[in-house]
């Protein structure tokens, strides 16, 4: 396995940071190899001293910590010559379109790669760490015909939140830190901070912004909860259309009609009730429409019709 010094920003990288902590968009565009060897510091060059090929940019992730991850593929499909891995270089633009070599790395046990043959196949997936400092907007050129993932990435990022977003019901769109347009409504992984957001707002953001988005890990369920239940002052619904409602009226003379807290669908409803006097008086309930009932109470020694007060529950749709 190679082993690299680590990237140092070139000068003309350290002006491009200072333009983007003023506020400009840092843009990668490629990673570079080559096999040249440098006689100069690495903050003074401005190219590879012998660039063999690109990579393209598969992803990039940019970290709190002030450092970005970038993840770039080499294969050797097109290599006819074999070659030493001495240097590794990534470019960059500002606002001005102009790209420079941003950062540059040599190799001090460089890998070696072979020529392309059926018995000679090589990938080489770069997971590289870059210093962005606070710069509030980076972003990267990833050309949306390498469909290359590894195993790995796709495992944690899709596998897992396909799964997640089975069981939520939402619709997965990604990692918050790729490329590329967040659409409002879909639930999105965060790598940083290791959690699941809904995008409540359209946007092409590589970083978590929430003023667009919003932490669903607890999220989901409450809306569930909330869809399962709807309460009111005494009463209660359930998702099938079964209500319970509850309530004290006061019957005059024994015999009366009751408004209910929450009209039902219909009058096929039941109310039971009891009197608030221990008992003492025999009562009997009659729905009469969908938003009333009569309320009945005799005392159990004459079967006169009294007035009395009693407590209710009525159980419909």
């Amino acid at each position: 396995m190679a082993k690299f010094n680590g990237f140092i920003l070139t000068e003309k990288g350290r002006e491009l940071l200072a333009k983007g902590l003023a506020g400009e968009i840092i843009t990668f565009t490629k990673m570079a190899i080559g096999d040249g060897t440098s006689l100069t510091s690495e903050r003074e060059r401005t190219t590879l001293v012998n660039q063999i090929t690109t990579l393209p940019i598969l992803n990039i992730n940019v970290k709190r910590n002030g450092t970005c991850e970038i993840n770039a593929l080499l294969t050797n499909k097109s290599v006819t010559t074999g070659f030493y891995i001495k240097e590794l270089g990534i470019f960059a633009h500002g606002n001005d379109n102009v790209e420079i070599l941003y950062a540059y790395n040599i190799s001090t046990s460089p890998d070696f790669v072979p020529p392309f043959s059926a018995n000679n196949v090589v990938e080489i997936e770069y997971v590289d760490t870059i210093i962005v400092d606070q710069v509030a907007n980076v972003t990267a050129v990833i050309d949306p015909s390498i469909t290359y993932i590894t195993k790995k990435y796709a495992d944690e990022n899709y596998l897992v939140s396909s799964r997640l977003a089975e069981i939520l019901g939402l619709e997965f769109g990604g990692n918050i830190q790729d490329i590329g347009n967040k659409t409002k409504g879909k639930f999105y992984y965060d790598s940083v901070t290791k959690f699941y957001y809904e995008c409540i707002e359209d946007n092409s953001l590589t970083y978590n912004d929430s003023g667009k988005f919003r932490a669903i890990s607890n999220k989901p369920l409450s809306d569930k909860v909330e869809n399962l239940f709807k309460f009111g002052k005494d009463w209660v619904s359930f998702p099938n259309g079964l209500k319970i409602q509850w309530g004290f009226s006061i019957a005059q003379n024994g015999d009366d009609i009751v408004r209910l807290i929450s009209p039902f669908k219909s009058s096929d409803y039941q109310v039971v009730a009891c009197d608030s006097g221990g008992g003492t008086y025999i009562t009997g309930m009659t729905p009469l429409t969908n938003e009333t009932f009569k309320a009945c109470g005799r005392d159990p020694y004459t079967l006169a019709y009294k007035s009395f007060g009693f407590r209710w529950v009525a159980i419909g749709y």
